[in-house]
């Protein structure tokens, strides 16, 4: 028979854990004394990646004096207008915020208010490339305003909010048409808005059209191998052109670009074709279909044929012009 074997309990150790650093947080923020600069400082907190900050005055609602990507432990007040204030602080954390630091109070006397109660940001400048619109960024903006009309017409504007933002694009605006734009850095808490920059004009012209080619000639050669040799005279600014050649079955090359000049291989010699070109523009500066060259009717068979050079086929029909 089987003997029960006493196991001995095993005790278990219980842990307990200090409350997670996101959830409470008592900051201190010690302030210096009146007369020198008025900061509000506090102790670093392990694992916070920032601290938000804010402040009201006597029973007012809070402002945010400094947001929660800031990591500095420290901020002045000296610049602010004279009064009572509050202030908290919080820990900024990668899942949370911790609980608001103790308030402290604090007064900023007449005698230390070193900055006007508001100033006006710095006026931008403004330049333009097609719709793209730039500046070089103001260090105090937070922010820009930016507004265009047509001619003298009504105003129409846009918010662009962040301090990093130094250009905007219009994605659609009529052709053949003057915008006018300007730019402003918005108004901050203490601080207006700045005067509207100076104004760029914005203007989208319609895209020009190239002609068609002028001067098609046709000819039989017989090098590298019998076929029909295209020549015309190249346009200025082509980009490329596109050959439409009537009844449409016989294979048809087409160099492109600067090149004017293709050819037909193996095109049948009784047949009557009907030949155009076609120029085509970059779609920058002018149309992508641009004009066509005069229909142009033959008969491969009707066309000069020039002499066969030495060791190459005779396959080039004997036809006078």
């Amino acid at each position: 028979m089987f003997k029960k074997i006493a196991i001995p309990a095993v005790l278990l150790a219980l842990v307990v854990l200090a409350p997670s650093a996101v959830q409470a947080q008592n900051l201190a923020a010690p302030v210096l004394s009146v007369g020198s600069s008025h900061i509000v400082s506090w102790q670093p907190v392990n694992n916070a990646i920032g601290y938000e900050m804010m402040y009201r005055t006597d029973d007012m609602g809070w402002t945010v004096m400094q947001r929660a990507n800031k990591v500095t432990t420290s901020h002045p007040f000296a610049g602010m207008p004279s009064g009572n204030y509050q202030v908290r602080v919080r820990s900024a954390f990668a899942d949370g915020f911790s609980a608001w630091s103790n308030t402290l109070s604090l007064t900023v006397p007449e005698s230390t208010k070193t900055i006007p109660a508001r100033g006006k940001h710095q006026t931008p400048r403004i330049g333009i490339s097609s719709k793209t619109v730039s500046w070089d960024r103001i260090a105090s903006a937070s922010g820009y305003q930016l507004r265009y009309r047509v001619a003298n017409g009504k105003w129409y504007s846009w918010d662009l909010p962040g301090e990093w933002v130094n250009s905007f694009t219009f994605t659609s605006i009529r052709k053949d048409i003057d915008y006018h734009v300007q730019l402003r850095v918005s108004p901050s808490s203490n601080t207006d808005a700045s005067d509207w920059s100076n104004t760029v004009i914005m203007r989208e012209n319609s895209l020009k059209t190239l002609p068609g080619p002028t001067n098609v000639r046709i000819r039989w050669t017989a090098f590298p191998r019998v076929q029909l040799t295209i020549n015309w005279d190249r346009v200025p600014n082509a980009a490329d052109y596109s050959l439409i050649l009537k009844p449409g079955t016989h294979k048809l090359e087409n160099y492109g670009g600067y090149h004017p000049w293709s050819v037909i291989d193996r095109p049948d010699y009784t047949t009557t074709y009907t030949l155009q070109i076609q120029t085509i523009g970059d779609g920058i500066t002018y149309a992508k279909n641009g004009g066509y060259s005069t229909p142009l009717t033959f008969v491969p068979n009707d066309l000069y044929a020039p002499p066969v050079p030495p060791g190459y086929a005779t396959a080039v029909p004997t036809a006078e012009s």
